[in-house]
């Protein structure tokens, strides 16, 4: 639930590309751990690319995104990392041997379900930072 940490660090920061720099972090922290899949793990680093370009888009001020940006922006956050994590793993060949069907049950399942999870994710955290309160004067928070 990647996203959820997203939004909940976007919305208390408020700062630019705090989604890119998490998830490159946290990308190349989890790289160097023995059995992490090199593949999902520099997935993240798409992900918050996509995240923070989402919330960027269009001309947002940083002070007015609302709860369905977020949303959004976790969906195809997680669209994106989904896609590259895919494209690596067949890149590699680790679907070597697997039928055509299978790969494209693979694929939209992954697609579909990696996105769904993303928006929810999104969801939560905008819930989270909501519960939170004034206390952090988020722009989730009126």
């Amino acid at each position: 639930m990647i996203s959820a940490v997203f939004t909940i660090l976007v919305s208390l920061t408020r700062k630019h590309w705090t989604a890119t720099i998490l998830g490159t972090v946290t990308g190349l922290i989890l790289v160097t751990t023995p059995g992490a899949p090199l593949a999902v793990t520099l997935a993240l680093i798409p992900n918050g690319i996509v995240f923070d370009l989402t919330l960027r888009a269009g001309d947002h001020i940083f002070d007015n995104l609302s709860r369905k940006r977020f949303v959004v922006a976790g969906a195809l956050g997680n669209l994106a990392m989904a896609v590259f994590g895919l494209a690596m793993l067949q890149a590699f060949g680790f679907f070597h041997g697997f039928g055509v069907s299978t790969l494209i049950v693979i694929w939209v399942t992954a697609l579909v379900g990696d996105t769904l999870v993303g928006a929810l994710g999104s969801l939560f955290g905008t819930a989270v930072v909501r519960r939170l309160g004034e206390r952090v004067r988020s722009p989730l928070i009126r």
